[in-house]
C-alpha cells in the first residue's frame, strides 16, 4: 500500500498549486527515504528549488520545513540552506529541532557532527545535547560534545546549559569540570538574585531564590570537586540548605530516588497509568485527548469530525485562512490522525482518507499514512493562521472562540479616505487606511506608507507594491490613490 499512496502522492503533487505541490514533495522526500535515499535527495533538491518561486511571505516557513526534511533525508544539505529568522529561545529550539529529527531517522554521526561544528552559539541547542551524548559511548564524542556546549555557553550564556553541565560533568577531565563549576558559580553570584518558582517532594521543597536553585542544582557536582564550597552555601542560603537536608547530592538524590522507584515497579510487576505532555495552544487541548483515545482504541471517527470543522473554519468563506494550506490547522490535524491511524491500525487506516473532502488537505495526510505505514517517526509541523482583517475572540466558558472584524464597515468605501491631503483606499477591497494605521518596512521601521508616498524615511526605500491591512492582498502603491 506505501506503493500506491507514493504513486498516486507524486501525481497529484504535479496537478496541485506551487505551495502544496512544495509541501508535498517535501514530504514525499522523507517517505522515499526509507527505501531510496538518493531518490529522496534529488526529489528534497526539487522541492528546494522551487521554494524560491514561491511568494516572499511564505518562503521563509517553508524553507524551515525544508531544513527539517533535510535533516530527515541528508543532513549534508543543511549546509546549503539558510538559517531561519528566529532568534534567542526559538532559535535555539529551531535548530534543537533539526537535532532531533537527525537522531530518530538514524542520523546520530551527522547530529554529532552538526553540533560540533555548530558556529552560532547564541542558537546552540543546549537543550538537546543530552539526547546525541545518551547515543555516543565514544569518549572522545563525549569530550567534544560537552566542550563545544560550554564554549558556547561562555559566549552566550543560557539557563539550559545547566542540564548538560549538571549530567554530563563527567565527561571532562576532573580539573577542567572544576573550572566550569566555578565560572557557574561565579555567573550566579555576579548577578542580582531574582524570583524563582521550582518545587520537589510533591511541593514539599520549594524554591522561591534562583541563585539558591541554580546552587540546588549543581550541589552534586558542588559535594565532589568542592565540598567546602558546597559547605559555605549551604549555610548561607537557607532554601538551599532546605534542598540538601532532603536530597543530600541533590540532582544526583533525586535521579537516584527515581530509579529505586522504578526498580521496585519492574520487581513487583507493577505499571504506572501512562500519560502524555502537551504543549501547544490550550484550546487544542480538546482535539489531542480526543486523538491520544483514538490512539488507544482505534476509533478515529470524533476525532476527524474535530479536524473536519476545523477544516470547515479554515475555508470558511468570509474570513478564510490565507496562510498555505501545509500551515493550516485542519492540514496538521489531518496529516496526525492519519499518521496515528496508520500506526494503530495499520493499511486499515486508508479509509479515513475518503473523509477528507479537500483534495490538496487528503494528499498532504495520505503521505503521513504511508510514512507511518513504512516505519517513519512522525515528523513536527507548524501550524498558521493569517486572517488580514479579522481577529480571534474568546468565546463564552465553554463556548469556543470567534473570529471577528479588525475594523468597523465604515472603514470600507469605493470614494476612498483623505489622509495626509491624499484620497486612497485599497484596490482590491476597499479597505480604508488611516493616519494612525503603520506598515512596517524591511529596515523594521514602522510607519504610514501614504505620508511617505511608499518611501521608508528611515533607509529611503521606495516601495513599489503595498499589502492591504484587511485582505492580505498586495497592490501597486500608485494604484491606491484616488484623483483628489
Amino acid at each position: 500500500m506505501v506503493k500506491e499512496l507514493l504513486a498516486r502522492a507524486r501525481l497529484e503533487a504535479e496537478r496541485s498549486s506551487a505551495a502544496v505541490r512544495v509541501a508535498a514533495k517535501l514530504r514525499i522526500a522523507r517517505l522515499e527515504s526509507a527505501t531510496d535515499r538518493s531518490a529522496a535527495r534529488v526529489t528534497l533538491e526539487m522541492a528546494i528549488q522551487e521554494i524560491s518561486s514561491l511568494p516572499t511571505a511564505d518562503r521563509e516557513a517553508f524553507l524551515d520545513q525544508a531544513r527539517n526534511t533535510a535533516a530527515a533525508v541528508a543532513p549534508t544539505l543543511l549546509r546549503e540552506l539558510p538559517h531561519g529568522k528566529v532568534h534567542g529561545h526559538l532559535q535555539r529550539f529551531s535548530t534543537g529541532t533539526l537535532v532531533s529529527i537527525m537522531l530518530s531517522h538514524g542520523h546520530t554521526e551527522e547530529a554529532i557532527a552538526f553540533l560540533l561544528s555548530h558556529d552560532e552559539p547564541s542558537s546552540f541547542p543546549f537543550g538537546f545535547v543530552g539526547n546525541v551524548l545518551q547515543r555516543t559511548s565514544n569518549p572522545e564524542q563525549r569530550l567534544r560534545l560537552v566542550r563545544s556546549a560550554i564554549e558556547s555557553w561562555r559566549i552566550a550564556p543560557a539557563q539550559e546549559f545547566l542540564w548538560v553541565f549538571k549530567i554530563h560533568w563527567s565527561a571532562l577531565p576532573e580539573e577542567e569540570a572544576r573550572a566550569v563549576l566555578r565560572e557557574i558559580v561565579q555567573q550566579e553570584l555576579d548577578q542580582p538574585d531574582s524570583p524563582a518558582n521550582a518545587g520537589y517532594d510533591d511541593g514539599k521543597l520549594r524554591f522561591t531564590s534562583r541563585r539558591a536553585h541554580t546552587l540546588f542544582e549543581v550541589l552534586h557536582v558542588l559535594r565532589r570537586l568542592e565540598p567546602g564550597l558546597a559547605e559555605e552555601f549551604i549555610a548561607l542560603q537557607p532554601e538551599l540548605a532546605m534542598g540538601a537536608s532532603r536530597y543530600p547530592n541533590g540532582w544526583e538524590t533525586i535521579w537516584q530516588e527515581i530509579e529505586d522507584a522504578r526498580r521496585r515497579r519492574v520487581e513487583t510487576g507493577e505499571t504506572c497509568g501512562g500519560g502524555f505532555v502537551m504543549s501547544g495552544d490550550p484550546r487544542d487541548r480538546g482535539y489531542v485527548m480526543a486523538l491520544h483515545r483514538a490512539s488507544q482504541d482505534g476509533n478515529f471517527a470524533p476525532v476527524l469530525d474535530e479536524a473536519l470543522n476545523q477544516y470547515a473554519d479554515d475555508a470558511s468563506p468570509e474570513h478564510p485562512n490565507q496562510a498555505p494550506k501545509e500551515f493550516w490547522p485542519s492540514t496538521v490535524r489531518f496529516r496526525n490522525i492519519l499518521f496515528a491511524a496508520g500506526k494503530r491500525i495499520g493499511e486499515a487506516a486508508g479509509v479515513h482518507l475518503a473523509a477528507i473532502t479537500d483534495k490538496d488537505l487528503r494528499l498532504l495526510a495520505g503521505i503521513e499514512l504511508a510514512a507511518a505505514l513504512a516505519g517513519l517517526p512522525e515528523m513536527p509541523s507548524m501550524q498558521r493562521q493569517y486572517r488580514p482583517g479579522w481577529r480571534r475572540t474568546p468565546g463564552a466558558p465553554g463556548q469556543p472562540s470567534a473570529w471577528q472584524r479588525r475594523w468597523p464597515p465604515e472603514r470600507y468605501a469605493s470614494a476612498g479616505a483623505t489622509i495626509f491631503g491624499v484620497r486612497v483606499r485599497c484596490p482590491k477591497c476597499n479597505w480604508l487606511p488611516v493616519e494612525q494605521d503603520q506598515w512596517s518596512c524591511r529596515c523594521q521601521h514602522r510607519w504610514n506608507t501614504f505620508a511617505t508616498h511608499g518611501r521608508c524615511p528611515q533607509c529611503e526605500y521606495q516601495w513599489q507594491m503595498t499589502a492591504c491591512m484587511s485582505c492580505g492582498q498586495s497592490s501597486p502603491h500608485e494604484d491606491w490613490y484616488l484623483p483628489t
